[in-house]
């Protein structure tokens, strides 16, 4: 799988939880959203993608610009990322099934013999915090191991990773069940540090999921709406090509 559809699945996924609660929402209030959505798209006029693509080429030059600052070499390697992933998700002292299950996905995608220690890198990762009961000493031990896993990765050659797709998994994963925890928030912007990253390209990264998750709720809101497809198509079309640009953006952000 080419990092594009990387990006696309991860979109998609991270936007699950808001497609769910677009198609549970009751009828009366799928109604008005509807009439709210129309008349927004109404407003939006022909030159919405025009402006998509203006802003797709000011982030790629501002990426381009922030990476010629501070050149990053050090490549991640593969359980280094996926032990980083797995405190991410153990640092608001819960583990939720969407996060393991985009953990899981991940974990396949970045190496294909993931599911032959998988265990063994969760069991090793639980023993490090396991019985830790304080919020605040079990934060500090999660920062100290993933401070160690991106330590390893500094002192090796075999990574194979770059820090920023490292980033954009860190933060898809933090979404994947609709709530970025202030630990979540807290560890990877500690994580983007340690990389040299720099904070814009992590506000893109989080922005880029939030736009997406919000464009797939109102694309459910219109496929809902009860009214001929006829009149919604435009608009599902319109989002359709804002969520490709988007995609596109990131792609070019993550490999400049």
């Amino acid at each position: 799988m080419g990092l594009f559809d990387k990006v696309k699945k991860q979109l998609g996924n991270a936007a699950e939880t808001a497609k769910k609660a677009a198609e549970n929402l009751p009828d009366s209030v799928k109604e008005i959203d509807t009439e709210k959505t129309l008349k927004g798209f109404q407003k939006i006029g022909a030159d919405t993608i025009q402006r998509a693509k203006t802003e797709g080429a000011r982030l790629y030059d501002k990426a381009g610009s922030t990476f010629k600052k501070k050149e990053i070499t050090k490549l991640i390697r593969e359980q280094d990322a996926l032990e980083i992933m797995y405190y991410l998700i153990a640092s608001d002292m819960t583990v939720a099934d969407e996060e393991i299950e985009m953990f899981d996905s991940i974990g396949h995608e970045l190496d294909p013999e993931y599911g032959t220690y998988r265990n063994d890198l969760i069991a090793r990762c639980n023993a490090e915090i396991g019985g830790i009961s304080d919020p605040e000493e079990f934060y500090d031990v999660v920062f100290g191991q993933v401070n160690r896993a991106i330590m390893n990765s500094q002192n090796s050659d075999e990574g194979s990773i770059r820090p920023t797709v490292l980033l954009w998994d860190l933060v898809s994963i933090a979404f994947a069940e609709n709530e970025y925890s202030a630990n979540e928030n807290r560890l990877i912007r500690s994580v983007a540090r340690a990389l040299g990253i720099d904070a814009s390209v992590l506000k893109e990264m989080e922005s880029t999921i939030q736009t997406m998750m919000a464009l797939n709720k109102e694309e459910n809101i219109l496929k809902a709406a009860d009214r001929r497809y006829s009149e919604v198509e435009p608009f599902i079309n319109e989002i359709a090509d804002r969520k490709q640009t988007i995609m596109q953006n990131m792609r070019a952000l993550m490999l400049d």
